[in-house]
């Protein structure tokens, strides 16, 4: 847990700085939720042709 905590502060910082920096576009926001978009559909897709 010690080992945990710095490494996802760590992330968090650098994830609050990259917003700060895109803060007057937004663009960076809307690229990561195309990306996390598109890689939900594919795997709920993908797991309907699994499973059907």
């Amino acid at each position: 847990m010690s080992e945990y905590l710095p490494s996802a502060l760590d992330i968090y910082y650098r994830l609050w700085f990259i917003r700060i920096l895109t803060i007057g576009s937004g663009a960076l926001e809307y690229l990561l939720s195309a990306l996390v978009y598109q890689n939900v559909y594919y795997l709920v897709f993908q797991q309907q042709d699994i499973l059907y």
